[in-house]
């Protein structure tokens, strides 16, 4: 179950299922053969979902450009010490939050704006554009909170007795 191309996911969505799934692949095969293998399996079932050989190859490049340094396994240069144990407080982010929409303002427009206005101004501030989806189908359909009813509740009708035998459903009288 993949996102269809034709889709009005944000354009990362493919990127960071496919990081995602790379990444999971990554971390249960310590064989490079079996990650290949699960690796080239993903891109086959996109392929057949819909998506092209010529617009999966840069995403898997990138998403395995980039599994290659979070990988502990590969990484030749360690963190240095000292430089966690600075007493500098981290500056202070600024955060900028827009829902998704496919036509709406992308956050590259937004960085663009910032960087042309308001970054000489604070150079002592990151900027984080935080972009969420709006609630589909899904959310409202297969919601995982069930509404607790005074009364009505499973936990009620368990009468647990005794502890050296399983809970009995409907207490005994």
């Amino acid at each position: 179950m993949y996102l269809p191309p034709g889709s009005a996911h944000p354009k990362n969505m493919l990127y960071s299922l496919v990081y995602g799934r790379l990444q999971a692949y990554r971390l249960q095969n310590t064989d490079t053969t079996d990650f290949i293998k699960m690796a080239k399996l993903l891109a086959r079932r996109l392929i057949s979902r819909g998506y092209s050989l010529e617009s999966l190859k840069p995403v898997f490049q990138r998403a395995h450009a980039r599994l290659l340094q979070s990988d502990p396994r590969e990484s030749r240069n360690p963190v240095p010490t000292e430089s966690l144990t600075t007493d500098d407080p981290s500056p202070k982010l600024l955060i900028f939050h827009l829902k998704y929409h496919p036509r709406g303002i992308s956050h590259q427009q937004v960085r663009t704006a910032y960087s042309e206005t308001l970054e000489s101004l604070i150079p002592e501030r990151h900027l984080i554009i935080a972009v969420s989806r709006p609630k589909n189908l899904k959310d409202h359909v297969c919601s995982t909170i069930l509404q607790d009813k005074e009364g009505d509740n499973p936990s009620d009708y368990i009468d647990t007795g005794d502890n050296t035998r399983s809970p009995q459903i409907l207490p005994r009288r």
